[in-house]
């Protein structure tokens, strides 16, 4: 099993994450002293320092490959290293996360008041300034900045970023692939209503959910009878065992933390991305996992995912990536807020 990505094998680009490369990617983190989406988080942020220097040495042109939808590209080696957390996007409004470093592996942290950014086509000049960034940090550490990026059509987007310093202004930039329609449920979508797996006790909880500290609140309800029942609903899916990203520990804590908050207000739900975790845990075997059907019926690229969906069943928020819990309480309290 694998743990952290070298920076030989992260190459010099965040991948997108196809559910059917799942398989053999995985690591098992169960063995973190009764924390293990700490180590997870601490493995994520050295992931991305180490990602950094891996791009190109010499040239100024952008890095860009046309692989996969949604495929995010180092920019050109300038000063700052722009990565982009979001990979399914479509025209409209997109939420946009993004993380920067400098090539010397330093992170960029709150640092939102200094930055410039825009966004246009690829090989054109950047229209559309962006306005609403904020500084969301993570756990242990390190963090993102989330804006929001509106399409106005299909095709390859640059982010251009400049940072101010006190010696003088310095830039990077990401490319995107931005698709007519994201494959998963978009906000004003109404939510798919697929049944999932529920469990009352501890052992049958163990068998639906890779998560060794679980929370039972998580699978008490189906999640089409949580839509259907005029309820607002927040629904992770997401992997514990098994992260890509080594996010999904966190993203339900911070789940763990709403559903403290908000209690019987709305309803939370937790969806494990493979349908067998307990048998590929016991058999240290990866080879026989199965994805999740609901992870098809939702046509997620990626993980982790958390959407909000309001008592009408519509979609109000989608995100991509690990997200914070002060960012998920703003998506929340907007379902609340009258009319």
């Amino acid at each position: 099993m694998r743990g952290v990505e070298t920076a030989e094998d992260a190459g010099p680009q965040v991948r997108e994450l196809p559910m059917s490369s799942l398989t053999g990617i995985a690591a098992n983190l169960r063995t973190a002293h009764g924390r293990p989406w700490l180590r997870a988080f601490a493995a994520l942020l050295a992931t991305l320092t180490l990602a950094a220097c891996t791009g190109s040495q010499t040239g100024n042109e952008l890095g860009y490959k046309e692989n996969q939808p949604g495929l995010v590209v180092l920019g050109d080696r300038q000063d700052l290293v722009v990565f982009s957390l979001a990979r399914d996007l479509g025209t409209g409004p997109n939420r946009i996360p993004l993380t920067l470093l400098r090539f010397d592996r330093s992170k960029i942290i709150d640092r939102a008041h200094d930055l410039a950014i825009r966004y246009g086509r690829l090989n054109e000049e950047p229209a559309n300034n962006v306005e609403d960034v904020i500084w969301r940090p993570w756990p242990l550490g390190g963090g993102a900045y989330t804006f929001t990026a509106d399409f106005d059509g299909a095709g390859v987007w640059e982010i251009h970023v400049v940072l101010k310093e006190p010696d003088g202004p310095i830039s990077g930039k990401a490319a995107i692939q931005v698709s007519d329609s994201p494959r998963a449920p978009a906000v004003g979508d109404p939510a798919p209503r697929t049944p999932t797996k529920t469990a009352e006790t501890a052992a049958r909880i163990a068998e639906i959910t890779s998560d060794p500290e679980p929370n039972p609140d998580f699978y008490k309800v189906s999640l089409d009878d949580a839509i259907g029942s005029g309820t607002p609903v927040a629904v992770t899916f997401s992997t514990p065992a098994f992260c890509h990203t080594h996010t999904c520990g966190p993203q339900l804590h911070v789940l763990t933390e709403l559903r403290s908050r908000y209690g019987d207000r709305a309803h939370f739900v937790h969806v494990e991305i493979w349908d067998n975790p307990r048998e590929m845990l016991e058999t240290g075997d990866l080879g026989v996992g199965v994805v999740s059907p609901v992870v098809g019926k939702w046509n997620l690229p990626t993980e982790p995912w958390t959407f909000l969906i309001d008592g009408n069943g519509i979609v109000t928020a989608r995100y991509e990536a690990f997200t914070t819990k002060e960012e998920l309480v703003e998506g929340i309290e907007s379902i609340f807020a009258p009319n």
